[in-house]
């Protein structure tokens, strides 16, 4: 019950003016406020006392300290549920903090006993529920009960924010009917669906964590029984991890109408994948999939215009990106990378069985088992008009467009970089078609793959293609699989700060040791000359003292462990000057230019580098002028040189150092 110090100072008030009007105010205006606490400090020691006890003409607020809340300590039937109502928050400490748990031991699959922890029993309007933990100790076997579900009717102005369920039967968090919904920094683990959308309008998710669930992570689902759909959900910045079935699911049934204006973006996606059906005016924009892959399929109803667009997939699944029967779509500026091989089954990195109007561009695709993009054996025929643009197909075992010898209509390949990297070339075709009557558009390509062919399309018009490999931007596709950095050193990608093109590599020490390192490294055939160059803009460096240094290039012998040359930076008397330091028999000697570097410039530098045992020399160029050499020394004491390091190959007394990198080449 309310303890009286709550109760007087209202009694006051409605005695001071009249009883009508006060209860207009009241409900237009008032806010109740209890407070349940376990140990008896609050105004109630059960949650759903305090709930019953706001009166229906004001909002409610309701605090619930730190506690372990059991709502069935003997779990003997009926089993109690928290029903919730509208024009209220319920707000706990904190997560792991305010738990709320529907049974005190977990039950395990298939078990009679079994409830929802929080529901509903009518429509829902204005409803906060932040800060607390839900334990349904159910096992996930979808038969029944979720942990939250609002199904009492319809769900308005609903706010779920910083609450972990865990342990749910069915979804962790399910919403029928909902209009304007917000689930922000929710987590839930071990559920059978992890937050389930029933149809409905206007919903965002965001910055939610969803793992380990049986079922689907994210499902937005329609409801039969009221023939909705979900449409104008965001989606936004999400981490789902090991879905036993789909990580999002965008996906109505036929006879339903189509799930619409759905927007995709930011979620990172670790052992799942993101699945479109019967939907329209989706969006699929900047996500991360590590092990997974988006599928557009017509397995309930064709999908219609939707956009896969500057998402970066890392996979080993048969297909990166497919298209199966969907309409009007695009795969555009993505990024896909295959670490292993679809046991079984062919492989692709696109896969555009498009009707109507499809648009492949400006996407690059590597290390592909089988193709570079493909139709996945969709004769789609005349229905469709698809354009393959601008992309970048590297290493592809097979053929880097293929047609699956199936119709796929007059499709037009243009301005792509097809390249196979391997000498002699892994792949059969660049581009073939196998469809007898296939007449597609073949031009403005570079193409530089085939064993057999770079291009086979008998009955199609090609023309304007170069048959040369490309001039390969710096850094490469496999960057980050030839770096080396210490602990506490960075080797990544950049787009910030470039010299040209649109990336440069980006490297980074903290400082924290007397020696580090963080580079790129390129190996070569041993030679006993090597000339390689790069450009290098210095962003903050600190070499304090005489002789702390760090080097751009390190050359190697085929042992690594042997050094050969270096070319960077060193403090030399006092001054911070360029530094070329080449093996002279068993010891080094060093040459020192006569200017010092500047921070926050880019130069190009280039170390050439003969062995000879006694007229061996290294020199060292910036900007085309030779700052530095040393002559008449025995440079070919560990033998030839088989590795060049690029970055920060080596720093020694040297604190906080970054330096990008661009255009690196070697001859």
């Amino acid at each position: 019950m309310p303890i009286a110090g709550v109760l007087i100072p209202l009694l006051m008030a409605i005695v001071a003016i009249p009883i009508f009007t006060n209860y207009f105010v009241y409900a237009q205006s008032t806010t109740v406020t209890y407070t349940v606490a376990l140990d008896g400090s609050g105004n109630f020691t059960d949650i759903q006392k305090a709930i019953d006890a706001v009166p229906l003409s004001s909002q409610g607020l309701i605090i619930v300290k730190k506690g372990l809340y059991d709502l069935n300590p003997a779990s003997k039937y009926p089993y109690k549920s928290i029903v919730v109502r509208s024009n209220l928050t319920i707000r706990g400490e904190g997560i792991d903090k305010t738990i709320v748990r529907s049974f005190p031991t977990k039950q395990p699959a298939e078990s009679s006993i079994r409830a929802m922890t929080i529901t509903s029993t009518t429509n829902i309007q204005n409803l906060v529920m932040e800060n607390l933990t839900v334990i349904q100790n159910g096992t996930p076997d979808n038969m029944g009960w979720n942990a939250i579900d609002l199904r009492g009717g319809s769900n308005k102005n609903i706010v779920m924010r910083r609450i972990k369920v865990t342990d749910s039967t069915g979804s962790a968090i399910s919403i029928p009917r909902f209009n304007n919904l917000t689930i922000d920094g929710c987590i839930t683990e071990r559920s059978y669906t992890g937050i389930t959308l029933k149809g409905g309008s206007k919903a965002l998710i965001k910055s939610s964590r969803v793992l380990n669930t049986s079922g689907d992570a994210i499902f937005l689902q329609p409801l039969t029984s009221f023939n909705i759909s979900a449409t104008d959900v965001t989606l936004d910045g999400n981490y789902v991890e090991n879905a036993g079935d789909t990580g999002i699911d965008i996906t109505s049934l036929n006879g339903v109408p189509p799930n619409d204006r759905i927007l995709l973006k930011n979620n990172y996606i670790r052992n799942a994948h993101i699945r479109v059906s019967n939907s329209q005016n989706v969006t699929i924009s900047s996500n991360t999939l590590e092990n997974g892959f988006v599928s557009v399929d017509a397995g309930q109803v064709k999908p219609t215009n939707i956009t896969v667009k500057g998402n970066t997939i890392t996979t080993s699944t048969k297909v990166a990106i497919g298209f199966y029967g969907s309409r009007n779509c695009s795969a555009i500026n993505n990024k896909i990378y295959f670490v292993g091989s679809a046991t079984g089954k062919s492989q692709a990195g696109i896969s555009a069985g498009i009707l109507g109007t499809g648009l492949i561009e400006g996407n690059t695709v590597v290390n592909s088992s089988n193709y570079g993009i493909d139709f996945a054996s969709w004769g789609t025929g005349g229905q469709s008009r698809i354009t393959i643009r601008n992309n970048t197909l590297i290493d592809f075992k097979d053929i880097g467009v293929y047609d699956n010898a199936r119709s796929c209509g007059p499709v037009v390949v243009e301005n792509n970089t097809i390249w196979d990297t391997r000498n002699p070339f892994v792949s059969r075709y660049g581009i073939r078609t196998d469809y007898t009557y296939s007449v597609w558009t073949i031009r403005y390509n570079r193409v530089y793959a085939g064993s057999i062919a770079a291009i086979s399309a008998p009955k199609s018009k090609v023309y304007g293609n170069i048959y040369e490999p490309p001039v390969q931007e710096w850094p490469p596709s496999d960057f980050i699989n030839n770096t080396s950095v210490t602990a506490g050193e960075k080797a990544q990608v950049d787009s910030t700060r470039v010299y040209s093109g649109a990336r440069s590599a980006k490297f980074s020490s903290d400082g924290s040791t007397d020696r580090e390192y963080a580079y790129w490294h390129s190996h070569l055939a041993p030679t006993n000359e090597v000339w390689c160059g790069g450009y290098v803009n210095v962003q903050t460096s600190r070499i304090n003292v005489t002789e702390d240094r760090f080097f751009f290039f390190r050359l190697s012998s085929q042992n690594p462990v042997n050094a050969l040359a270096f070319g960077g930076w060193r403090n030399y008397g006092g001054k911070v000057l360029w530094c070329i330091i080449v093996r002279d028999g068993s010891s080094y000697v060093a040459a020192y230019s006569t200017t010092s570097p500047q921070l926050n410039r880019w130069y190009h530098i280039e170390i050439h580098w003969v062995a000879n045992s006694t007229n061996g020399y290294g020199e060292l160029y910036v900007d085309g002028t030779l700052v530095a050499t040393r002559a008449r020394a025995n440079t070919s004491y560990l033998g030839e040189c088989s590795e060049v390091r690029f970055g920060l190959a080596e720093l020694v007394g040297c604190s906080a150092t970054t330096v990008y990198c661009d255009n690196f080449a070697t001859n």
